[in-house]
């Protein structure tokens, strides 16, 4: 059943009031939005929920308190980062979201792979992308040689409201690479073929 903003920001409001059990809903799109943010009532977390594509269309029914990933744009100070927000903001005269973040990466990983193979073809790409290595607004990232995955992280830290506004106070980025299964794991788990 899809839910507007006002629909999920109605049902956040009347399990504070009556403190009842627990609201979980995951979905994506814009008019699902406030969905997202109500993961867990009482636990207080949230799976994107602090991303401003999430935290934004709820105003003042943010969740407050609640330990999220998202992206705090306004707190990252990394040089690689406030380099992609100033010309984020020069070119758009607004600030990024995180799918602006991801598909900055993805374009910079789809360059410089190409550049590694020197050439589109499939075959060239497979190989130059074991091991690439790159910088991105959140920092290094690499693809793993043994599987391909991208090492690209993500940022975990706690919701608040500041006027009528949610946004994250601090945050932890959390390093892809450190949260990915062992070498050996992998190898278990995939056809020979596949690594």
């Amino acid at each position: 059943m899809r839910s507007s903003v006002n629909d999920i920001a109605e049902k956040v409001r009347d399990a504070r009031k009556t403190n009842r059990g627990q609201l979980v809903a995951v979905r994506y799109g814009r008019e699902d939005a406030a969905s997202a943010a109500v993961l867990t009532y009482r636990h207080q977390a949230g799976l994107l929920t602090g991303e401003p594509e999430y935290l934004d269309p709820l105003k003042e029914d943010a969740p407050e308190g609640w330990y999220v990933t998202g992206y705090p744009w306004y707190l990252i100070k990394t040089p690689e980062h406030m380099a992609f927000l100033e010309a984020y903001q020069k070119r758009y005269s607004d600030y990024p979201r995180i799918s602006s973040v991801v598909g900055y990466a993805t374009i910079k990983a789809l360059a410089a792979g190409m550049a590694k193979a020197g050439s589109t073809n499939t075959e060239a790409l497979i190989k130059a992308f074991e091991g690439l290595e790159l910088m991105s607004p959140s920092g290094k990232l690499t693809f793993r040689a043994l599987d391909h995955q991208s090492t690209l992280g993500l940022y975990v830290g706690r919701t608040a409201l500041q006027g009528d506004k949610g946004v994250m106070t601090s945050y932890d980025y959390l390093d892809g690479a450190k949260l990915q299964p062992s070498d050996a794991d992998v190898r278990k788990r995939r056809p020979a073929e596949a690594q």
